[in-house]
Formats: C-alpha cells, structure tokens, sequence
C-alpha cells in the first residue's frame, strides 16, 4: 500500500482494500525527571498485540523544559514514547545529572478547539510501568495502576505533568494531583543520592520489579522511608517539601 497526503492536509492510505484515512497530528510531550533537556526522543504506533510498530513516526529532541514536538504523526491510539540521553537538575543534590532511558504509553488523540489533545508525560514512573508492561505495551495502564498505587497516585502519569520541587512551590490552587507526581520524583531523586553504587536507569529498574506485585519489599520500603526523612531535612530542596 502507499500513502500520500491530500490538499486539505489528511494522509490517506491506498492499497488493494478500502482506502483508510490517516490523521496528521502534531503531538507533544514533556519528558521529565526534573524536565530532561536535550533527550533524543521518537514516537511509534502500538499494535493489536501490543508492539509498538517499527520504524518511528516521528523523532524530535527536548528543549530546557523538557517539551518535546512530534510533527508529522500518522496514526491515533495507543503509541510509544521513548527518550534516551539529555539533562536533569537533580532535586536532591541540585548537581546536573545524566538522564536514564524514559518511556511512556500514552493515548495519542486528534483533540479540538474545545478539547486539546494533552501534552504527555514520559518519566520514571512511567518508566516503570512500561518495564513491567514487558512484550505488551497494551497492559501498561493496569500495570501503572499498580505501581502508581504505591506512590499514593490515583491519576494518570501520562497526562498529568509533574510539579518541579524546588522551583514552583507546592500547594497551589488546582495542583494537589501534580504535587504528589513531583513529589514522589523528587522522592526517587533522594533515593538515588541516598544509594551511590547506583544510578537513576538501575534504580528505576530494581524499584519496577521490586513493586511489580503491588507491594515494596522490606528493604525498599526501609530505603524509602529513609529518603523522605532526608529529602525532607538535608536535600537541596528541603525547604520546598511539605513534611506531613
């Protein structure tokens, strides 16, 4: 089959069967761990059985706050984020820090005047998520349910951006949901300082499987509640974060 795009802007593709019309979209993201500057990032399709579609639909680099624009994006539903590469200011330390690899499944929609399309959310919470998603990306959203559970989040990751604790204060007006997504980056952020044998990609992955069944082991669950005392009191954002 071929594709090609019409006056009014709309790709189609023809082949033997009935003609499908594609949309083009422009689709953005914020890549976040702290905002990530600098990341390499491509979007792909997801297919029935949960792989996303090779090659990219579009690629694009991040900018200083972590935005990132696909143009030129053919398709509609369940996609594939995937950043590697790029910056973060560290909450816990303040020091710039490589990035680890960042993914999200997000639910790429045309959106209109009276309903944009939301600006998605790839971080390590979302990492997670696609790590124990594993061969099928489809299950992401029960497996996110389960480990954003655990972080006492109740939203979606994908769609909600998070709170940069330390530089916006916590406690604004309509922001209670990005607050706790900040804060628990944040969080991870100390976990990292706390544990130095380790980096932000191996911690992500040890935490993923750790609490892939719901539940953190006693260890995990010690090193936490040994980070929020410390992000709390020695962090470079100690004064920003709410102590109850």
């Amino acid at each position: 089959s071929a594709r090609y795009t019409d006056e009014a802007g709309i790709t189609e593709g023809v082949g033997a069967s009935t003609a499908v019309i594609l949309p083009t979209l422009d689709v953005t993201a914020n890549v976040v761990k702290g905002p990530v500057s600098g990341a390499s990032c491509d979007i792909f399709a997801v297919n029935a059985t949960g792989v996303a579609v090779t090659p990219a639909q579009a690629s694009a680099m991040s900018g200083d706050t972590g935005s990132v624009t696909f143009n030129n994006v053919h398709f509609e539903g369940t996609g594939l984020v995937a950043c590697t590469g790029g910056t973060y200011q560290d909450e816990s330390t303040g020091e710039t820090l490589a990035a680890p690899a960042l993914r999200a499944v997000v639910d790429v929609v045309e959106g209109d005047t009276e309903t944009p399309a939301p600006s998605y959310v790839v971080s390590p919470l979302t990492e997670m998520a696609v790590q124990a998603a594993g061969a099928n990306l489809n299950s992401f959203a029960a497996k996110a349910a389960v480990i954003n559970a655990r972080f006492g989040i109740r939203f979606d990751t994908t769609t909600v951006l998070p709170t940069e604790v330390g530089v916006i204060a916590l406690g604004a007006e309509g922001a209670k949901d990005a607050d706790r997504y900040g804060s628990a980056l944040a969080l991870l952020s100390q976990l990292d300082a706390d544990n130095t044998d380790k980096d932000m990609a191996a911690l992500i992955a040890e935490v993923a499987t750790d609490v892939a069944d719901g539940t953190f082991s006693e260890a995990n669950l010690a090193a936490f509640e040994t980070a929020q005392i410390n992000l709390q009191t020695t962090s470079a954002v100690a004064d920003a974060v709410d102590p109850s």
